[in-house]
């Protein structure tokens, strides 16, 4: 359909050779692009230019479903772009051929489709027939650029009928970009990963009805949930006044030690004083800072765990703490209280009078849904919560 063609830059001469300042911009466009969409649009619209292409994409290859999805990308016709993003990430992704040869393209190599599927295929093809000419496109060349677990980038280019099959000087532009493009999307995985495991575990401190702030030995909040980032930033809160102020100085004093800055990382419990609501009168909250032995990737820091309880919060059992953090059904929920206090599987099933067989299935379900490998490694994670039934007793 002539309405559907999508704009494209016509392809440089084959001895015409990319000048150096702009293939260095183009560098300079993709390490922006980590952090930036924006930027990374950008260097997609330059590589466009470059290759000679209608349009540039960055493709998302799901490989536990065998899927792809346009993750983002550029063209000059944004109407019909958005219409072919759509079709194809619906429908003509499911028949896309590429997936035909992907696997065996090596990462930081280039594809074209009409030397890796041939005239044959994409005759045959109705990814072709059917989607890609409908939109006035011929040629596809991509690359495999970054892989973490399932999840895969790759590099995309369409190009229009009338200039043909991409040509070496297409392809050597991807090439002497290649390290510079692996390395970006490298790193464009990583920090989307890391922004979804952010917003994931935001949604589940949310679920929380008490303050719950992971934070630094200074005592600056990385991330909390709704009512944990209410109690820091209250205009009383400990956390808001003066550096020599005795509670805040306490508390910090628990949170360093919970960081393991002094001496032996351990749970300290301290009590705070706070105004109340009205003003009139004062209340105590119960902090208990609790140890985080994993750190996040992106830092050198030590981070703390704090759980802050009292008026109006009340802090549930660990039973409800193991359903509204982690999903665990209640007889889940009793087996892991009753290992917890130490009774081997064998016992803990004649104590709710279940089968070994069956503790054990529940069990392994305990282990995926808290994401622990060992027995071990979930006392000690039940260790953090239950810790938190007697504040300031551990410090004492």
């Amino acid at each position: 359909m002539p309405g559907h063609r999508l704009a494209a830059h016509p392809p440089a001469g084959d001895d015409a050779p990319p000048r150096a300042a702009d293939l260095l911009d183009i560098v300079s466009l993709l390490y922006e692009g980590v952090t930036s969409a924006a930027g990374w649009r950008h260097a997609l619209a330059r590589l466009a230019h470059e290759t000679g292409s209608a349009q540039a994409h960055l493709l998302v290859w799901d490989h536990d479903g065998n899927r792809f999805r346009i993750s983002e990308g550029f063209c000059e016709d944004a109407d019909a772009h958005a219409r072919f993003m759509g079709e194809y990430n619906a429908e003509f992704q499911t028949i896309d051929p590429s997936k035909l040869v992907a696997d065996r393209v090596a990462l930081g190599t280039v594809y074209q489709d009409h030397r890796n599927l041939g005239a044959f295929v994409i005759d045959k093809s109705p990814f072709y027939g059917d989607f890609f000419h409908r939109y006035g496109l011929h040629a596809n060349m991509a690359s495999r650029l970054a892989r973490r677990g399932d999840i895969e980038y790759v590099l995309s280019f369409q190009r229009e009928r009338l200039h043909g099959n991409y040509r070496p000087r297409d392809e050597a532009v991807l090439l002497e970009l290649m390290p510079h493009l692996v390395r970006a999307a490298q790193l464009r995985l990583a920090f989307s990963q890391l922004e979804d495991q952010v917003q994931l575990s935001a949604a589940v401190l949310d679920r929380l009805s008490f303050p719950v702030l992971v934070v630094a030995p200074s005592g600056e909040p990385v991330l909390s949930n709704a009512e944990g980032r209410a109690w820091a930033e209250a205009p009383d809160g400990v956390l808001r006044r003066s550096a020599a102020s005795p509670e805040r100085l306490q508390l910090l004093k628990a949170i360093r030690t919970a960081c393991g800055l002094l001496g032996r990382r351990r749970s300290v419990g301290v009590s705070l004083r706070r105004r109340t609501g009205t003003g009139t009168g004062t209340t105590t909250d119960h902090a208990l800072a609790i140890p985080l032995q994993d750190r996040i990737a992106t830092s050198d820091k030590a981070l703390a765990l704090l759980v802050v309880q009292g008026a109006p919060w009340r802090m549930p059992d660990l039973a409800s703490l193991l359903r509204d953090l982690f999903g665990l059904s209640p007889a889940e929920s009793r087996l892991a209280r009753l290992l917890f206090e130490d009774l081997s599987v064998q016992e803990a099933a004649d104590r709710v009078g279940v089968s070994v067989a069956t503790a054990r299935t529940q069990l392994k379900a305990i282990f995926a849904k808290t994401q622990v490998g060992r027995q071990s490694e979930l006392i000690r994670l039940l260790s953090r919560f239950a810790v938190v039934d007697a504040p300031g007793e551990r410090d004492r």
